[in-house]
C-alpha cells in the first residue's frame, strides 16, 4: 500500500526531474506552436466553437434604402478534454546503483512521451480536414501537389499569413531530394525559435513553414496522410498542464518511490475548412 510516510533516506530528487521533463515537453512539442490553444478553462467540460458568417457589400442606388443581411453562427468542432497519465517506479535498489542515469532517463521520457503524445494525437487529425483532397493512394507525392495543396488552402482561408505542411519524413525524402531540379529555394523559417528550427529539420518554402516528422502513422499500403493548414484549423485545449507528484511505496520491490505524471488536455479539429488534407506515398527510401 502506497503512503507519503518513509524513514529511507532518499537521494532522488523529483523537482529535478519534473523540471528537465518540462524543459523537454516544451522543448519537442512542435505541432504545439501551429494550432490553436486554449488554457482558460479547467475541468472536464467540453468546449464548443463557432464562428460568425461573412458580410458581402452590394451595390445601392443614391436612394435605396440599405437592409440588413442575415449574420449568424455557424459550428466549429467540439474539444473534449481527457486525463493521461504514465508513471515512472524507481526502487531503492536502484537509487543505490544508477541513480544520476536513472533521474536522467526518467525525466527524458517522461517529458519527451508527454510531447510525442500531443504530437501524434495531432497527426492523427489530417483525414478529418475538409478543404480539399490532393493526392491518392499509392501516388508520389511532388512540389506540383504541394503548390496545389497551397493554392487550395489559400482560396479557402482568405488569409495571407503563414501556412504550415506537415508530412511524413519519407515523404519530405521525396519532396527535399527534388528541390533543387524543381526550382524550389529551402529557407529556414525566421518567425520560429531557432532551436526548434535546428532540432527539428523546419524548413520555409514561400509562406509556409514545413515541418517532417516520423511520427505520422503508415497505413498497411504504405500510404500515410499529410495537411496544410492554417492555425485555426486544429485545437489543442489545455486544462491541467504536465504535473509530476512522488509517492512513497514500501509494498513493491522493497521500497520505492513512483513518479506519477499527469496531463490533462483536449484536441481536435476546430475549423475543417482551413485545412488541406493529402494521401501519398511513405514507402521507406532506398536512393
Amino acid at each position: 500500500m502506497a503512503t507519503g510516510q518513509t524513514q529511507y533516506n532518499s537521494s532522488l530528487n523529483p523537482t529535478a526531474i519534473y523540471e528537465a521533463a518540462l524543459m523537454y515537453l516544451r522543448a519537442e512539442n512542435v505541432m504545439a506552436g501551429m494550432v490553436s490553444t486554449f488554457n482558460d478553462r479547467q475541468g472536464l467540460i467540453p468546449r464548443t466553437g463557432s464562428r460568425w458568417g461573412e458580410l458581402n457589400y452590394r451595390e445601392i442606388g443614391v436612394t435605396d434604402d440599405v437592409t440588413p443581411e442575415t449574420y449568424t453562427r455557424s459550428a466549429l468542432g467540439t474539444l473534449t478534454p481527457k486525463i493521461y497519465a504514465n508513471q515512472v517506479f524507481i526502487s531503492d535498489e536502484d537509487q543505490k546503483t544508477d541513480l544520476e542515469d536513472l533521474q536522467a532517463a526518467a525525466a527524458m521520457e517522461l517529458g519527451a512521451g508527454a510531447a510525442q503524445h500531443m504530437e501524434e494525437n495531432l497527426l492523427t487529425l489530417f483525414d478529418d480536414l475538409t478543404g480539399g483532397t490532393i493526392g491518392a493512394a499509392g501516388s508520389t507525392i511532388s512540389w506540383g501537389y504541394f503548390w496545389a495543396m497551397r493554392s487550395r488552402l489559400e482560396v479557402q482561408t482568405k488569409v495571407r499569413r503563414p501556412k504550415f505542411f506537415v508530412c511524413h519524413t519519407y515523404q519530405w525524402h521525396q519532396l527535399a531530394k527534388t528541390a533543387g531540379s524543381a526550382g524550389i529555394d529551402l529557407i529556414t523559417p525566421r518567425d520560429v525559435d531557432q532551436s526548434i528550427v535546428s532540432a527539428f529539420s523546419l524548413r520555409q518554402v514561400d509562406d509556409v513553414i514545413i515541418y517532417p516528422t516520423p511520427n505520422i502513422s503508415i497505413d498497411s499500403a504504405s500510404d500515410a496522410y499529410c495537411g496544410m493548414f492554417d492555425m485555426e484549423a486544429l485545437a489543442l485545449d489545455l486544462r491541467t498542464g504536465f504535473n509530476l507528484r512522488p509517492q512513497r511505496d514500501e509494498s513493491r520491490g522493497g521500497g520505492g518511490v513512483e513518479l506519477n505524471a499527469s496531463m490533462t488536455y483536449a484536441f481536435g479539429v476546430w475549423d475543417a475548412s482551413k485545412g488541406i488534407q493529402g494521401i501519398f506515398d511513405a514507402t521507406a527510401p532506398t536512393s
